[in-house]
């Protein structure tokens, strides 16, 4: 959240707005430790890009359930300031909201370590919350105690130096900006440490609450794919057993249905009716099978209209005991 309710009347050497915002005009919501903000975050205005991305996807980083639990909400509360000292204290409202965040997540930077502002928060917030609530993040430059640094690269402030006892050991965003790709949070993103520093927990443990909370989203899915297939499977063969529309296999699956006797759209025909419909399908082949006879009295092999009138003993020797064995040839 950005306290920039009013507009800028000067800047210092980081070129920070001096005009003080009151943010705590607008109702927040505090968390279970009675504190406004998960995280305050200290910046130089020449790391103004970098610090505006990383307040929103602080904002919107996929809290884990637990973690969602443990905050009592679903997302950080990130405080980012846009207004300046004029000298070497903090504004009154500014202060007050160092003492109602949980951490300060400060911006490495060169700019940083240059900045007045920055070194003051960094000293007072120690003073407030203490220095091990302090989230060091390295944005540019490199580590203070790297030989290979030039002095005019080093990131980590000299206030940062001295309430930690040293060189800080901060997360590396210097080429990770983005939290785009959800789906690889649970592996080795850095996004992981600083959350984790953030709500006071271990990376290992917000890793295994975002695999539970894939492999969670995973099994919904499948669930909802299987759904929806059985879903249309069902719709399919409804229309098919139905015969109202015609529907690619209609016939076939209604034939099947048909033969098990599973219709339910379908009104299940009586044994009256099929004794009937068999009685007439045999009258109509005995028709066929004299008419096919020929002038020795066989039958010919084939009934279909076009085909040569060939006699075969086998073909003649079934047609001749399909007909004396129909109850329909006496009558």
């Amino acid at each position: 959240m950005t306290a920039a309710d009013s507009q800028p009347s000067a800047t210092d050497e980081t070129g920070r707005p001096e005009a003080p915002s009151d943010p705590t005009s607008r109702q927040e919501e505090s968390t279970p430790d009675g504190l406004l903000y998960d995280a305050f975050i200290s910046y130089s205005r020449g790391n103004l890009d970098v610090a505006d991305k990383i307040e929103r996807d602080l904002e919107t980083f996929p809290l884990p359930r637990d973690i969602r639990k443990q905050l009592g909400r679903r997302h950080l509360n990130v405080f980012r300031d846009v207004s300046d000292l004029t000298g070497n204290r903090l504004d009154p409202a500014l202060d007050k909201n160092l003492e109602q965040s949980r951490t300060l997540v400060v911006l490495c930077s060169p700019a940083a370590r240059s900045s007045r502002y920055v070194n003051v928060e960094i000293s007072r917030f120690a003073e407030l919350q203490g220095a091990e609530q302090i989230v060091p993040v390295l944005v540019a430059g490199g580590p203070n105690n790297d030989p290979t640094i030039d002095a005019a690269e080093w990131a980590f402030p000299d206030a940062l130096s001295d309430v930690l006892g040293g060189n800080p050991f901060a997360t590396d965003l210097r080429r990770d900006w983005s939290i785009e790709k959800k789906a690889e949070l649970a592996r080795s993103s850095p996004w992981v440490q600083l959350v984790a520093d953030i709500v006071g927990v271990t990376t290992d443990e917000i890793r295994d609450c975002l695999r539970r909370q894939q492999r969670k989203w995973r099994i919904r899915f499948t669930a909802l794919a299987v759904a929806a297939v059985l879903l249309i499977s069902a719709t399919y063969l409804g229309w098919a057993d139905s015969g109202g529309l015609t529907v690619l296999g209609g016939a076939s699956v209604r034939d099947v249905v048909d033969r098990h006797d599973l219709s339910v759209f379908r009104p299940t025909r009586s044994d009256a009716e099929i004794r009937q419909d068999a009685s007439s399908f045999r009258r109509e082949l005995l028709t066929a099978l004299k008419t096919a006879q020929t002038a020795q009295g066989g039958i010919v092999r084939s009934l279909k209209p076009g085909d040569p009138p060939v006699l075969e003993y086998w073909a003649n020797g079934q047609a001749l005991a399909a007909m004396l064995t129909t109850p329909e040839f006496s009558r």
